[in-house]
C-alpha cells in the first residue's frame, strides 16, 4: 500500500511539473495569469516547486537506495607474530659438585711403655719415660715427660702415701712444654722424654741391692686428636732387686690411667 501511493504521488508531482512547462512554452500561461491569479502564484511560486522536486527526491529514495549495492564494514584481521626460537648452542653443562659425607672423627690412643733406666757407680742416675700412639690415627700435640725418685720400701713394697708424695712433687715441679714446641707421633712411633736422679753411690748400690730401696716414675702424657685433648697419667715403680730379668713393675694404687 505504501509503494503505490507512494507511486501516485511522484506520478502527479511530476504531472504538475510537465504541465507547468507545456503551458509556459506554448504561450497559454498568460491566460492562467489574468483568469486564475491564485494557480498562476503557486504555478510560478520557487519554493512549492522546490518542495515538489524534494517529495520526489523523498519517494524515489528506498528505490535508489536499495538499487545500489551495499558491501558489509570491511573485517580487519591482525594476526599476532611469531615469537622467535631461541637456540643456544655450545652451552657448557654444570659442573658436578660431589659432596662426601663428613668423616667421623679419629680417636687416636697412647699410651706407656717400660721405662728404661741408667745407672752406674758413681754416676748420676737416668730414666727414659716413653709414649706410643696404639691406634691407626696419629696423635697431634703429644708430650710425653716424667720424673723419677728412688724411695726406701717396707715390707717388699711401697705404701700408698709414698706414691701420692712423689706424684705431687712431680706435677708442683714440672712445667708443661708449650703446644707449639710439642710433636706428632703416628702408629708405632715412640716419644720419650729423659729425667735425671741421684748420684749412685756404693751404699746406695748396696742398700739396693738388699731390696731396701725402689725406683718410682711417675709421669705425664698430654696429646690431642680429631675428639680434643687428653691426658694419661703414669705411676709405678719397680721390683728389687734390679739386676733380674725381665724387671717387674708394679703400677701405683693411684696416679695411673686415662685423665681425660
Amino acid at each position: 500500500m505504501y509503494q503505490f501511493l507512494q507511486l501516485v504521488g511522484i506520478l502527479l508531482a511530476i504531472a504538475v511539473l510537465v504541465v507547468v512547462f507545456v503551458l509556459e512554452m506554448v504561450g497559454h500561461l498568460d491566460v492562467i495569469q489574468h483568469k486564475f491569479p491564485s494557480l498562476w502564484v503557486v504555478m510560478h511560486s520557487r519554493p512549492i516547486i522546490f518542495a515538489l522536486l524534494i517529495a520526489i527526491l523523498a519517494f524515489l529514495q528506498n528505490d535508489f537506495k536499495d538499487a545500489l549495492p551495499s558491501y558489509p564494514a570491511p573485517e580487519m584481521r591482525i594476526a599476532a607474530p611469531v615469537p622467535p626460537v631461541i637456540q643456544i648452542t655450545n652451552v657448557e653443562p654444570p659442573p658436578v659438585v660431589n659432596v662426601l659425607p663428613p668423616q667421623p672423627k679419629q680417636r687416636a690412643y697412647m699410651a706407656f711403655m717400660e721405662p728404661v733406666v741408667r745407672y752406674e757407680t758413681g754416676s748420676q742416675m737416668s730414666i727414659d719415660v716413653r709414649c706410643t700412639t696404639k691406634s691407626e690415627a696419629p696423635a697431634q700435640k703429644v708430650l710425653c715427660q716424667g720424673q723419677f725418685f728412688v724411695l726406701p720400701i717396707a715390707n717388699g713394697g711401697l705404701d700408698a702415701d709414698s706414691e701420692n708424695k712423689a706424684y705431687k712433687q712431680f706435677e708442683a715441679t714440672t712445667k708443661p712444654v708449650p703446644e707449639d714446641q710439642r710433636t706428632s707421633v703416628s702408629q708405632g712411633e715412640v716419644a720419650y722424654g729423659t729425667s735425671f736422679g741421684p748420684t749412685l753411690t756404693k751404699e746406695l748400690q748396696t742398700a739396693w741391692a738388699g731390696g731396701g730401696y725402689t725406683v718410682l716414675v711417675v709421669g705425664v702424657l698430654y696429646f690431642r686428636d680429631d675428639v680434643g685433648p687428653h691426658r694419661n697419667n703414669f705411676c709405678t715403680w719397680l721390683q728389687p732387686p734390679f739386676e733380674n730379668m725381665p724387671r717387674v713393675w708394679h703400677v701405683c694404687q693411684g696416679h695411673s690411667g686415662i685423665a681425660y
